[in-house]
């Protein structure tokens, strides 16, 4: 992500961002990105 975006655009929409998938994991819910990175490059195309 830092490589195509930079440092600052990773500090940016990364910073101050709390989240858990504690009650989708509960759920047996699966998500199509495990993290963050591969789903913003799918969503801008990267």
């Amino acid at each position: 992500f830092e490589i195509m975006y930079g440092q600052m655009a990773r500090e940016v929409i990364l910073s101050g961002c709390r989240v858990s998938t504690e009650k989708l994991d509960k759920t047996g819910f699966v998500f199509n990105w495990p993290t963050i990175e591969p789903a913003l490059c799918y969503l801008l195309g990267k």
